[in-house]
């Protein structure tokens, strides 16, 4: 990434714009990331590199909630809780 120190925002993709938002976000090594729609405008590439990342992140220790209405990201989950009319239903274990 450190071709694009010298980028402006508009200059950058939107799967660049989400990868330099994450390695800001663990400047300060955060415990939990929560993230609102990280993939929501993103092609399947950028999103499947941004799960990626969001994957690693949570192998070192890092724990991550993300919220998305992209079923593809399941894929990359540990555990997956449902919200329907307004109640947050039980999380289901996936397989590792």
């Amino acid at each position: 990434m450190a071709h694009l120190a010298k980028s402006y925002p508009k200059e950058l993709s939107g799967g660049e714009r989400k990868r330099v938002l994450i390695a800001r976000a663990m400047l300060n090594e955060p415990k939990i990331i929560i993230a609102d729609e990280p993939t929501s405008d993103l092609d399947i590439e950028s999103t499947k590199e941004v799960m990626q990342i969001f994957q690693k992140l949570n192998q070192n220790g890092t724990t991550l909630m993300l919220v998305t209405h992209e079923l593809d990201t399941i894929d990359y989950t540990k555990k997956l809780y449902t919200m329907r009319e307004g109640q947050l239903l039980e999380g289901k274990a996936l397989a590792e």
